[in-house]
């Protein structure tokens, strides 16, 4: 407990010396630095390290929103809501699928497809459509196992409701939660935020950031879509905006954020996600047709890393929309050439 309170003395001494604004700009950076490494996986950061990086995330300095984007992801990772899991005998679970496989049945070491893992399979006729499927699936994120052979243990995540609850009240969120909450849950900060993402950093060099696909992905697995509402009209606005000047920079930014989105949404509950979805095809829709030769590169970034480790069947409304007639000639030969280029990426992540 007192090396404890000595590293919280240390951060909140720093912070206090960052914000007090009494540094240098290069101080100040150092001030950040030093802060982001002395962040640990075992101890919860406090309230005032949280507060520093969510405001310095709008901060006119690029350098400290840099610094910030990592800072938070990382806190995002330590307040992330843990999970149930459960152990499953895939050859049990086959058997039940298919009567003729009994439950001893050995499959070996044969590749490909087998009937101890059709059960696993994508097939259209058997997606989860439903909430009592939704409910009743056993989800594999880890798309290479079955393919070869299982696991010793195959452990999977519980159903949703097992799992803990993401859309809760503010007054059952811890104090640092509540700062990321009620700075994403604010307009005028999401609006401030989507402004500087979409600044061009290194002209024709600018590309799909890593970084902040996962920031987005860890707001959206901590909050659930209580935090969505205020981010979704400046991604429709980033997804329709066909400007000369910006249409490289808002896809790209749309981009990483909905790849977040889809990744941070694993643990959402059915409606959750079918609401998602609802909302989420058609522009994904529009920007399949409006893909030009400077976004292609980012948007074949964002379909590969948007299904990654991901089952594809609590997914099948990305797929089904990437095997609807990708062929289909509207926009020209580029056009057909580019959804190939998307469904190939998204079908990579199957392993």
């Amino acid at each position: 407990m007192g090396l404890c309170r000595m590293y919280y003395s240390l951060v909140d001494r720093l912070v206090s010396l960052v914000t007090a604004g009494n540094l240098t700009w290069k101080f100040c950076h150092i001030g950040l630095d030093l802060i982001n490494l002395l962040q640990r996986h075992d101890v919860p950061a406090p309230p005032s390290i949280v507060e520093l990086m969510t405001q310095s995330c709008i901060h006119e300095s690029l350098y400290r929103r840099k610094i910030s984007v990592v800072s938070l992801m990382s806190i995002l990772r330590q307040y992330k809501r843990p999970t149930k899991k459960v152990l499953v005998d895939p050859v049990k679970k086959a058997s039940k699928h298919i009567p003729t496989l009994g439950p001893n049945t050995d499959p070996g070491l044969r590749p490909g497809f087998r009937a101890d893992n059709a059960w696993h399979q994508y097939n259209v006729r058997e997606i989860p459509d439903s909430a009592e499927k939704w409910e009743q699936q056993v989800v594999v994120e880890k798309t290479h196992w079955g393919h070869y052979t299982w696991p010793n243990q195959l452990e999977t995540y519980a159903a949703h409701s097992e799992q803990p609850k993401l859309n809760r009240p503010r007054e059952e969120m811890s104090d640092s939660e509540r700062v990321i909450y009620d700075a994403f849950s604010s307009p005028e900060y999401v609006a401030k935020l989507i402004d500087f993402l979409t600044l061009e950093e290194n002209k024709g060099k600018d590309q799909f950031n890593h970084m902040r696909m996962i920031l987005f992905k860890g707001l959206f697995r901590n909050y659930g879509d209580c935090v969505l509402a205020p981010l979704k009209p400046h991604i429709e606005r980033l997804i329709s905006d066909m400007s000369h000047d910006k249409h490289e920079t808002s896809h790209r930014c749309a981009m990483e954020i909905m790849s977040g989105l889809i990744l941070g949404s694993k643990h959402w509950s059915y409606e959750s996600t079918v609401s998602l979805w609802s909302w989420l095809l058609p522009l994904l829709r529009s920007a399949l047709n409006s893909i030009t030769d400077s976004t292609l590169k980012d948007w074949s970034t964002f379909f590969t890393f948007a299904c990654e480790s991901r089952d594809p069947r609590k997914l099948y409304w990305f797929y089904e929309l990437l095997l609807d007639n990708p062929l289909n000639g509207e926009g020209g030969s580029f056009s057909d050439a580019s959804r190939l280029c998307m469904l190939q990426n998204a079908l990579l992540q199957q392993e």
